[in-house]
């Protein structure tokens, strides 16, 4: 395109202007000259405001946030139909419709005989209109109206000669304007270029990570031989891809840039509200609308941008592991107090005056008391300043940290007297974040360039890629617009399929101007739901491609810091001589373990390795109520009282005097939790409802309880502890804890254990080898580490094992776990095979080194440190197949 320096150039963004101005100078740069008059070159929108605010107007165009609570005012005097409530988000789309009707020369006050929701949005549309002609103020979108009308009345002189370009689709009111300035000036419409490109590639790949994995390996490739600035990336689809795209830039673009240089340019900014400064900020707020959440709490503590906390956010991050362990969930004062008793080291890292500064902030009003919006942010600086944030760390803090205070601005200068609540404040402030863009500033034609296709109108490059080239980027959905009725949606770009389609293709007629190398880029499909291609998308010319960067990465991702990190771990050499496993010295291992961590070696020695010798346990989470773990230790108490009782009181377990004792022992070991609602609850799943003569688990258990005495056994002894339990081969002693005994007389000691949860096959005990528990409670006896045991041992009594199981009311059973004395010699072998490898140090990633498992690799699926070993990373896990049914018992 020539550029005239006598000529007014109207674009459709202020980043066309700037281009088209830079080319001028550019131009005028190459042919020698010395000095000249800056171009004219502005976006329409940034010449409308400048036109009308020079032109001495008495109105003025309404600011956001004044329009936002003009808004919510009015609504809240009009309430809108059921089931719509009035919040910031239903007065942010009363004003989009408003504004989307006004440009489309649509009135938003009247219409013929419509819903509900239609006619209301017409009677507070006409409210709104009269409250802001009032004011003096009118509503932004009626500006290109405003301006047409001056000009006609002479009170504005439009430039003689203008040109427009970049605005090939033009609202009505748009249109309106350029048509009375065709009257009064000579206008020229520009357009691009209607040459083709010389080369179209069509690349399909399965997902959008394979796109952005492959437009990124493409664009590490041209940028050796194309110039950075001249390489063009236009996204239709932003919010789907920007921030994939962005992340793996970053990742292969390491190195920093030389000096007052980028790499690459984004155009669009990001939302206020998506920045980490800006959820810092709100988090004390949230406190108050949220409850006093746990999490809030801790995130606030941990928070880097909260310097009163700086060198002591590790440790006090471990106060989560005492409120997990109480299933503490909430409550200010709760959690600081439950913190003070338990561990006062920990307390006394928070420094006093940040929790009296907190305490007052969170306690000085009621939830849903109202003061002015002065109060707040006034109250919300105060406590800002009192925990020394923001801690600034780089030039983005400092772009967020101005967007917050410039909203913190808005909010004083427009609802400076609105009462209002903590949450309606909330509400506020995340309203005018999501609408603030915040970007760190950078020129425009440096690095590569990435944009919208709005933006990339009247641009030109050398190689120019469009990703996203399916259904839903190009074109794009119908707008919802639920405040038009289907007349007035008619009436507006973007309101029907027709419409849609009409500007994705002028918008795609258009990208393929830009260069002469062009490659369209699409995926085949996202969260597993196929993706169609866009309806430009040229068929014909499809290739098909995958993205493999863990076994096959091209050069330019092995620029990658944590890929060249994981692929030498991966490293087939280094991994063959480490032998896949974990080494250390025999010395390093516990004198003695339990059941339970005997059980973990068996089941994976890596897992045995973190949690036994590295001391690495999961975080407990909060559980609703009470956790699984908390209500078996309860049950098993109880049912350890019981059984003492009974046999010290000589009570048989079919009375009601039975019954009795047993909810004495209840009662008993409920009584520190008595006024907690949940352990009522399970209390009442324990005994059944009060005067039912059956029901409850334990009422259950008590029945087949009768049995097993009628069947001539009687428990001898609870919680029996044995420990120096030394099987042969194995490099330290096993202790443990044997839940019931019960003698049968000539049928002999049978050991039980009681079950809450799923009871254990007989397969995975006597044939697989999965379950060592019994095994080793059956050797601890015969090896006499129990004493207490010893009268009652005779030759002529058998032993046995069996499992109680617990598990539902209904479902209560006494499993004797059949042919385990035959299977003793095998488990002797076993633990033989197994000492060998813990007594050498070795800890292979290998679940059942030594059972007879066949899908040995299907309990990876549930494994808390499986992130941690090759099996998780390399993905060897199995993923098929069923397990073995678990009802076999005898």
């Amino acid at each position: 395109m020539d550029i005239s320096p006598d000529r007014l150039y109207l674009t459709s963004t202020g980043r066309l202007a700037r281009h088209i101005a830079h080319r001028f100078r550019m131009e005028l740069f190459r042919s020698d000259k010395r000095g000249w008059e800056p171009l004219r070159a502005m976006s329409l929108n940034a010449w409308l405001d400048r036109t009308w605010s020079q032109s001495w107007p008495e109105e003025t165009a309404a600011a956001d946030l004044y329009r936002l609570n003009l808004w919510k005012e009015l609504a809240e005097k009009t309430p809108p139909p059921s089931p719509l409530v009035v919040d910031t988000n239903l007065c942010a789309l009363l004003d989009e419709n408003y504004a989307v009707m006004i440009r489309h020369d649509l009135d938003p006050t009247s219409g013929g005989t419509s819903t509900p929701l239609v006619q209301w949005r017409r009677t507070v549309s006409g409210a709104f209109k009269e409250a802001l002609r009032s004011a003096g103020f009118f509503h932004p979108s009626r500006l290109p109206t405003l301006v047409r009308k001056a000009i006609i009345e002479g009170k504005i002189v439009p430039p003689e000669r203008i040109s427009i370009t970049g605005l090939e689709s033009p609202s009505p009111l748009e249109a309106y304007l350029f048509a009375t300035l065709e009257s009064y000036s000579n206008v020229l419409y520009l357009s691009p270029t209607a040459e083709g490109p010389t080369k179209i590639e069509a690349i399909a790949l399965p997902s959008p990570e394979q796109e952005c994995l492959y437009l990124t390996e493409r664009l590490v490739e041209d940028a050796r031989t194309v110039p950075l600035h001249r390489i063009g990336v236009v996204i239709p689809a932003m919010d789907r891809y920007l921030k994939r795209l962005e992340r793996s830039l970053r990742d292969v673009m390491a190195d920093p840039p030389p000096q007052g240089s980028n790499w690459f340019n984004i155009t669009k900014g990001v939302p206020l509200i998506e920045t980490h400064l800006m959820n810092a900020a709100l988090l004390p707020l949230r406190l108050i609308v949220e409850g006093e959440s746990r999490e809030l709490l801790l995130s606030l503590f941990l928070s880097p941008y909260y310097g009163c906390w700086q060198g002591r956010h590790n440790r006090i991050a471990r106060a989560d592991v005492i409120w997990r362990r109480f299933s503490a969930d909430g409550g200010f004062d709760y959690l600081l107090g439950l913190l003070k008793r338990e561990d006062p080291g920990k307390y006394d890292l928070i420094p006093s005056g940040s929790l009296e500064q907190l305490s007052a902030f969170l306690h000085m009003l009621g939830r849903h008391d109202k003061q002015r919006g002065a109060f707040w942010t006034e109250k919300l600086r105060e406590l800002w300043r009192g925990l020394a944030f923001p801690v600034i760390s780089d030039e983005k803090d400092t772009v967020d940290f101005k967007g917050l205070e410039e909203i913190i601005s808005e909010i004083d200068r427009h609802l400076h007297n609105t009462p209002m609540t903590g949450a309606e404040l909330l509400d506020w402030l995340r309203q005018l974040a999501s609408r603030k863009t915040v970007q760190i500033g950078a020129p425009e034609d440096a690095g590569i360039q990435i944009m919208g296709s709005i933006e990339s109108r009247g641009l030109a490059f050398d190689r120019l890629y469009v990703l996203g080239m399916d259904e839903r980027s190009i074109p794009e959905p119908v707008r919802p617009l639920p405040l038009l009725d289907p007349g007035e949606r008619r009436k507006v770009q973007g309101g029907t399929a027709e419409s849609q389609y009409n500007f994705a293709r002028r918008t795609f007629d258009h990208l393929m101007t830009l260069a002469p190398e062009i490659t369209l880029i699409r995926a085949e499909q996202e969260e597993l739901k196929p993706l169609a291609p866009s309806p430009f998308w040229p068929s014909d010319q499809e290739e098909r491609r995958s993205i493999d960067i863990w076994n096959t990465p091209d050069p330019a991702w092995m620029r990658a810091k944590w890929l060249r990190d994981a692929h030498k771990g991966m490293d087939e050499e280094i991994c063959h001589n480490i032998s896949d496993e974990v080494r250390i010295s025999e010395n390093c291992l516990p004198e003695s373990i339990s059941t339970s961590r005997f059980h973990r070696a068996l089941t994976c020695p890596y897992l045995f390795f973190v949690e036994t010798v590295l001391a690495m346990e999961p975080l407990e989470e909060i559980e609703p109520d009470t956790s699984p773990r908390e209500k078996g230790n309860r049950i098993h108490r109880v049912l350890a009282l019981f059984t003492k009782r009974l046999r010290e009181e000589n009570i048989d377990p079919s009375t009601e005097e039975a019954v009795a004792i047993l909810a004495e022992c209840v009662e008993e070991t409920l009584r520190d939790v008595a006024k907690k609602p949940q352990w009522n609850v399970e209390r009442r799943r324990w005994l059944g409802d009060e005067g039912e003569p059956s029901g409850g688990i334990l009422r259950d258990w008590l029945a087949r309880e009768s049995e097993n005495r009628l069947e001539g056994w009687n428990c001898v002894a609870e919680e029996t502890s044995f420990e120096g339990l030394n099987p042969e081969g194995l490099p330290l002693s096993l202790k443990g804890k044997i839940d019931r005994i019960d003698l049968g007389g000539d049928q002999g000691i049978r050991l039980w254990d009681y079950k809450t949860g799923n009871t254990p096959s007989v397969k995975d005990v006597v044939e697989r080898f999965k379950e060592p528990q019994l095994p080793v409670y059956l050797m601890a006896l015969m090896a006499g580490k129990l004493p207490s045991m010893n009268p009652f041992i005779r030759p002529e009594r058998p032993f046995s094992v069996g499992y109680i199981g617990l598990k539902s009311s209904g479902d209560i059973r006494f499993s004797p776990v059949g042919r385990i004395m035959e299977s003793m010699d095998n488990w002797m072998e076993i633990i033989k095979k197994l000492g060998k490898i813990l007594g050498e140090g070795s800890f292979a990633a290998l679940p059942f080194p030594v059972s007879e498992e066949p899908r040995r690799h299907k309990t990876c699926e549930k494994c808390p440190v499986l992130t941690l070993c090759k099996v998780g990373v390399l993905g060897l896990q199995a993923t098929n197949g069923k397990e073995e049914s678990d009802e076999e018992t005898e």
